[in-house]
């Protein structure tokens, strides 16, 4: 074997097992509690609340407040309106359709909400977010 062709041979190994170490890190790339502080799987309408300084708490919306969401699934920033009530960002690297404005209000179980620019969660929630989290992870 030539030595061209080990050094081709050897820079094919080294980039398919930094390509696979690449993906790998993806998915590990967002943890939860350290991260994000909150995961709404939104076609069940559960929360898991999952502080890094605290105990994971499970929250069901379906009980309460069921409006079937259709936000788009990744990490959100938690920040506040104008009105200082709390609401998700986009960050710039999610995917959002078409028209879209990239943000969503978070809203009680006693307020109306339409699934697309508001969802619906139980207050408990959505005082822990408010007090402690920066980002809530939006899953299926």
């Amino acid at each position: 074997m030539s030595r061209t062709t080990f050094k081709l041979i050897s820079a094919i190994a080294v980039l398919t097992s930094s390509s696979a170490y690449a993906a790998e890190q993806v998915e590990q790339d967002y943890i939860a509690g350290g991260h994000y502080t909150a995961t709404f799987h939104q076609h069940a309408g559960n929360w898991q609340y999952t502080p890094a300084d605290g105990q994971d708490l499970n929250l069901s919306s379906a009980d309460n407040c069921s409006v079937a969401s259709e936000v788009p699934k990744g990490v959100w920033l938690l920040t506040s309106d104008a009105n200082g009530d709390p609401e998700l960002q986009a960050p710039s690297a999610l995917n959002l359709p078409a028209g879209h404005s990239g943000s969503v209000q978070l809203v009680a179980c006693d307020q109306a909400a339409d699934g697309i620019t508001q969802i619906v969660a139980p207050q408990l929630l959505l005082d822990l977010l408010v007090n402690s989290a920066g980002a809530v992870r939006i899953d299926d």
